[in-house]
């Protein structure tokens, strides 16, 4: 067995394990009970926004994309984004949805590097609002939930993405020491491939304007989930003030991206109760409202998956066409 195999076991024993404490530590039968009970009238608005949400998705993607000369129609991309979501939901790798996207835009776009660094870039800034927006929301409203641990956890993450960019975007000289480091790659012009890259995201440099506006984008996008997740609360009965879905769905989003289970399987689950129990929600119904909000991400995901289905299926229908 290979390493990335080794990688993949270790990442399920370790989501397996998470789910197992928390059903051993959780009376499941409670959770069972909530599920079961609920209220399916805001299950449909809550899969909605989440759908909704994803056009800001797609609009950052194409203003950074627009910033590189390439047009893209926005149903394009939003297509590719829900194509996405099915292979990151269903291939063991977090990179699976980024890489099929990548395919899908160069295919459109015949610029493969300016398709791949647009996606990086992407990927980085929304993951700088996630973190402003954990940091905004625990400052301002630290009084409800003053638990130091959390925001100490927050403040450092973004003090360590602001730091990579600075030091990416701004640090001219330390750019040009990793360009001539990786220069040296000769095995098969790999080190001229990713030079090439990030020349490509350097680029970025030249429209701040571009990159400031998919920052904010970026909150429009994220605040569409946090309330998809108010929303799926309302369906268990819970009483909960929307305030703390804007504190805890970033810290949650941040903690689920640590790479050590599949598809954040237990990581998500376990961040969710240790979260919300802070706003005195019962452990039962935090789980309750984690798996309720990752089956609506999986029936994203299959939604990504029809589509990406039936797109071949009509590519095939037209080459089977004979010429006239």
């Amino acid at each position: 067995m290979n390493k990335k195999r080794w990688g993949l076991l270790a990442r399920v024993i370790v989501g397996l394990a998470l789910l197992s404490y928390l059903f051993h530590k959780v009376d499941i039968a409670h959770v069972w009970q909530g599920i079961r009970g609920v209220q399916l009238r805001y299950l449909i608005p809550a899969f909605a926004l989440l759908l909704f949400g994803n056009l800001f998705g797609s609009l950052r993607w194409k203003v950074l994309l627009n910033a590189k000369g390439i047009a893209a129609p926005i149903r394009k991309l939003y297509s590719f984004y829900l194509v996405g979501f099915f292979f990151n939901m269903f291939l063991p790798t977090s990179v699976g949805g980024d890489v099929a996207r990548a395919v899908d835009l160069s295919r459109h776009t015949r610029r493969t590097t300016d398709s791949l660094s647009s996606i990086l870039v992407e990927r980085v800034l929304g993951l700088m609002a996630l973190s402003i927006m954990a940091c905004l929301a625990m400052g301002l409203f630290f009084h409800l939930n003053p638990n130091r641990g959390l925001l100490a956890l927050t403040l450092g993450v973004t003090a360590l993405l602001g730091f990579m960019l600075f030091a990416f975007f701004g640090w001219t000289a330390l750019n040009e020491k990793l360009r001539a480091l990786l220069r040296r790659i000769s095995y098969r012009n790999l080190g001229e491939r990713i030079d090439r890259g990030l020349v490509s995201i350097l680029s970025y440099r030249e429209s701040p304007a571009s990159l400031a506006a998919v920052v904010l984008i970026s909150f429009l996008y994220q605040s569409t989930a946090y309330v998809a997740v108010y929303i799926l609360s309302l369906s268990l009965g819970m009483e909960i003030s929307v305030i703390y879905f804007f504190i805890f769905i970033p810290i949650i989003s941040v903690i689920s991206m640590i790479p050590i289970s599949l598809n954040a399987i237990g990581v998500r689950e376990t961040a969710f109760v240790y979260c919300f129990k802070w706003a005195g929600v019962p452990e039962s119904q935090a789980l309750a409202l984690s798996l309720l909000f990752f089956s609506l991400m999986v029936l994203l995901s299959i939604l990504g998956g029809i589509i990406y289905s039936l797109r071949g299926f009509y590519a095939g229908k037209e080459g089977a066409k004979e010429p006239e």
